[in-house]
């Protein structure tokens, strides 16, 4: 399968946003049976998992601007025991 862009710090805030919007839908019971993280995928046209990959690190790390390259944000997570 062929891999698109890497998201820009704006797209993956937008994900989130987004993802905060129908959350809060879907708690006032407006979802009509449709997941939070569908809806997102089909309101921005992009894939269920960059949805589901976006939301995961953001749950991960709350606040977060998405500004730091991935690599550096995990490797400043790391457990120091974990590497060896």
């Amino acid at each position: 399968m062929a891999r698109g862009k890497p998201l820009t710090p704006h797209e993956k805030c937008r994900i989130v946003k987004a993802h905060e919007y129908f959350t809060s839908e879907e708690k006032a019971e407006r979802s009509e049976g449709v997941g939070t993280r569908e809806r997102v995928a089909a309101c921005l046209d992009i894939g269920l998992a960059t949805v589901a990959r976006v939301i995961l690190f953001w749950n991960k790390n709350p606040g977060t601007k998405f500004d730091e390259p991935l690599a550096q944000v995990i490797a400043s997570t790391r457990h120091p025991s974990s590497e060896e």
